[in-house]
């Protein structure tokens, strides 16, 4: 596996601003830039997976709800499941380094230039984690009334459940997986949530080509999941939830859990 920091520089004068709350089509963009790398004339792209954008200084405009972008370089954390360090490094880093690439946020377009590329060291897991929800995560379960999926909200008594049948399935729909250790053979894996934690919410629009969809979202929140040190690997390099290929579900690995007090009226 390979995993390099992205350093892109404007190649435009005027600022970034980016609503709150809004998801960057990221995928789109990076394809074009892969494009090629695995020969002239080829359109497919080594698999991969990235972290939401990094902006550095910013400013919160809370009547306009949006963020006002202060630097001229922001930063894109991508993880490549078939190069190594060794072999790909060097090819990937020429193929695509003072390429342009564009992003589109909501209805405007934003040109960069790749002005560095760096390798980011591979994160390891016990068999215990304990994250932080970064970008919001979209949930959902299967109605049985109606066939349909519906989304979940954290009040919701299947919240933690939809949380542990989603890391099961990306680890095992995962092309990437390793047999799972006698260990774990006949354990479930666990989930848990900090009681009386807030939930930051969100709702945003995505446009197909043939409809809108209107996302009923949730992040800011902490879970600690006990499970195989691979599937703790794959979820976080994937995410958690759909929508994951425009950033949404980023997992943050942290220390410990917060303590949170339940507030008395």
């Amino acid at each position: 596996m390979l995993s390099v920091q992205l350093t892109l520089k404007k190649k435009f004068t005027y600022d970034i601003n980016l609503p709150i709350h809004n998801i960057p089509y990221i995928s789109s963009g990076l394809y074009f830039l892969l494009k090629g790398i695995e020969g002239e004339g080829t359109n497919s792209v080594p698999s991969h997976f990235y972290s939401p954008f990094y902006f550095g200084l910013y400013q919160v405009n809370k009547k306009k709800k949006y963020f006002h972008i202060l630097g001229k370089r922001i930063f894109l954390k991508v993880h490549f499941h078939t190069l190594s360090e060794v072999q790909d490094f060097e090819r990937l880093k020429n193929h695509i380094l003072s390429k342009s690439i564009k992003f589109k946020f909501e209805t405007v377009v934003y040109e960069f230039i790749v002005e560095d590329v760096k390798i980011e060291p591979i994160v390891e897991f016990e068999n215990e984690q304990i994250f932080k929800v970064y970008t919001p995560t979209v949930l959902t379960v299967r109605n049985e009334e109606t066939g349909r999926f519906d989304f979940i909200r954290p009040s919701s008594q299947q919240f933690t459940a939809a949380l542990k049948q989603d890391i099961m399935d990306k680890y095992f729909n995962s092309s990437f997986k390793d047999v799972i250790p006698a260990e774990w053979q006949n354990k479930e894996i666990s989930v848990d949530l900090v009681p009386f934690e807030k939930h930051k919410k969100t709702d945003f629009l995505i446009t197909t080509s043939t409809k809108t969809m209107k996302i009923h979202a949730t992040y800011g929140f902490h879970i600690r999941v006990s499970a195989p040190n691979n599937m703790l690997k794959i979820i976080y390099y994937t995410g958690l939830g759909r929508n994951n290929n425009i950033g949404c579900g980023y997992l943050l690995p942290v220390k410990e859990m917060p303590i949170v007090r339940k507030r008395i009226d």
